[in-house]
C-alpha cells in the first residue's frame, strides 16, 4: 500500500493546534518555557505538539463534523438562508451526514471549489476554530486562578477567534451553495451514481 506525501500544508495542520497550546502555557506561565531547564522545555513542547495532533484529530472528526456543521446549519436556517448541505438535503432524500459525502462525491467536478484561494480560506477557518476551543479551554482552567485579567484575556481571545470564523464558515458555505446551484445537473449525476435520489417535490 503506498503511503501518502505530507506536505507542508497537512503538517501544518497537526502542528498549528500545537503551537497555540505553548502560546497559551506561556501567557499563563512564562517561566515555564522561560526559566525551565532545556529537557523540561523540550518535554513541555513535544507534549504540546502531540497534544495538537490529538486535538485536530478529534477536532476535525467529531468536533467539527458534528457539533460545528450542526451550528451552522441552525444559523442558516435561523437566517433563511441556504449552504450548500441545507441545499443538498432539500434537493434530494439524504441525511445531515449523507449531504457531505455527496459533495465530497462532486467537489473535484467544480474548478471553483478547488482553487488556492478556497483552500487557503477553508485552512485559516479551521485554524480559528482551533484556537478558539483552545483558549476557550484554558479559559475554563484559568477561572480557578486569582488572575482576572488572564481569565478575560482567554475568554475574550476564544470569543474573537470562534465569531470570525463562523461567520467566515457562513460566507465560505454560501459561497459554495451558489457554485453548485449554477451547475445542478452536475450534482444531479454523481447523486444518481452513488444511489442518491432528487426528492419528488423538489423542481
Amino acid at each position: 500500500m503506498e503511503v501518502p506525501r505530507t506536505n507542508f500544508d497537512d503538517a501544518l495542520k497537526f502542528l498549528f493546534p500545537g503551537a497555540i497550546f505553548l502560546v497559551c502555557i506561556y501567557i499563563f506561565d512564562s517561566t515555564i518555557l522561560s526559566a525551565a531547564p532545556l529537557e523540561k522545555v523540550g518535554l513541555v513542547v513535544g507534549a504540546c505538539l502531540l497534544g495538537g495532533v490529538v486535538l485536530f484529530s478529534v477536532y476535525r472528526t467529531i468536533l467539527y463534523d458534528y457539533a460545528i456543521l450542526s451550528l451552522l446549519d441552525w444559523i442558516n436556517e435561523k437566517r433563511g438562508n441556504l449552504n450548500y448541505r441545507l441545499w443538498i438535503r432539500q434537493r434530494y432524500d439524504v441525511q445531515a451526514s449523507e449531504s457531505e459525502v455527496l459533495y465530497a462525491a462532486v467537489r473535484t467536478l467544480y474548478p471553483e471549489l478547488n482553487t488556492p484561494t478556497i483552500r487557503q480560506r477553508s485552512a485559516l477557518i479551521h485554524f480559528m476554530y482551533q484556537a478558539s476551543i483552545i483558549f476557550l479551554a484554558f479559559f475554563l482552567f484559568s477561572c480557578f486562578q486569582p488572575s482576572r485579567a488572564l481569565t478575560f484575556t482567554y475568554l475574550a481571545a476564544g470569543l474573537i477567534m470562534g465569531t470570525s470564523a463562523i461567520l467566515a464558515d457562513i460566507r465560505l458555505e454560501r459561497q459554495v451553495f451558489m457554485i453548485l446551484n449554477r451547475a445542478p445537473n452536475k450534482v444531479d449525476r454523481t447523486a444518481t451514481k452513488i444511489g442518491i435520489h432528487r426528492r419528488k417535490n423538489c423542481k
